[in-house]
């Protein structure tokens, strides 16, 4: 049986790496990168940021 009326949208979503978690914690040491600059340089959404 194969359903072919999905609602719903694949996710896009993705996990930081170890790599974008260690270059956050760097930017958030240095205290002159806001939030979204920081989603800015990693390529990730503000709210990925603020969790």
């Amino acid at each position: 049986m194969n359903n072919t009326n999905f609602t719903t949208t694949e996710r896009s979503f993705k996990h930081l790496t170890d790599i974008h978690r260690g270059r956050l914690e760097e930017m958030a040491r240095q205290g002159t990168y806001t939030q979204a600059e920081m989603a800015q340089e990693l390529d990730v959404s503000q709210s990925t940021i603020s969790r």
